[in-house]
């Protein structure tokens, strides 16, 4: 709504979502991924600022002041990420490359991997092209006549600095989903409604295990044509 004091807030909390959907269609490529991943931490974080500066406006920043602590730095996720916004702009990137899975997939699972030193920032697609001279012609004959057998890249993102236990691309999702609870409370201060989705509703998300594996058809979808797969 237009006169909302906290559109400010909004406006923020939907430019991080920009760059959290940004992160999934650049995930192929490393180094578009890492500026994507900067680019959130830096709005994420910004959020926060922004809800101060609305309820202080909105002549609530008692509020805000009494639960900030319980909203950014009693929660480990939000934390985390306001320590990585910091190594980011201050020190260094914590995105510094992935886990590589290349080889054989049939119906998206591996059948046949390899592993060789791969560059961080190598493109999934370039690496794709490699693996193909290795096993198209080999191992794998050039009409794929073994229906859903496919070379293919499958990609991992994993930042301690971000969390120990999930893929970076999960973990920065739930992170905009926890910085949605401080602005749906907030709205509910100054008399407005602001709904974003739970802890719990994320799984019915589109998973990382959707977009993470870039094989042949992906890149040429007239290939299941071509191979007879139709």
């Amino acid at each position: 709504m237009s006169d909302c004091p906290l559109r400010n807030s909004e406006d923020k909390f939907g430019e991080a979502d920009y760059f959290l959907h940004l992160m999934e269609k650049e995930y192929h490529k490393p180094i578009e991924f890492r500026y994507c991943l900067n680019a959130f931490l830096a709005a994420l974080k910004a959020v926060a600022e922004r809800v101060r500066v609305d309820m202080e406006r909105a002549g609530k920043v008692q509020w805000y002041k009494a639960n900030k602590d319980n909203f950014l730095q009693g929660d480990e996720v939000l934390s985390r990420f306001a320590k990585g916004r910091d190594i980011v702009l201050h020190l260094r990137d914590i995105a510094r490359g992935s886990t590589v899975q290349y080889g054989l997939f049939r119906f998206n699972k591996l059948r046949m991997a390899s592993e060789r030193e791969i560059p961080h920032d190598m493109p999934s697609e370039m690496i794709l092209d490699q693996a193909k001279s290795m096993y198209i012609g080999s191992v794998l004959d050039e009409e794929h006549s073994e229906i859903g057998m496919q070379v293919g890249v499958k990609r991992t993102y994993r930042f301690k600095e971000l969390t120990d236990t999930e893929d970076a691309f999960t973990a920065s999702r739930r992170a905009w989903v926890r910085m949605g609870r401080m602005i749906s409370s907030a709205h509910g201060q100054v008399g407005s409604e602001f709904h974003v989705i739970d802890d719990a509703e994320l799984d019915t998300l589109k998973p990382v295990e959707r977009f993470n594996l870039l094989q042949e058809t992906d890149l040429d979808p007239d290939l299941v044509y071509k191979w007879g797969w139709e």
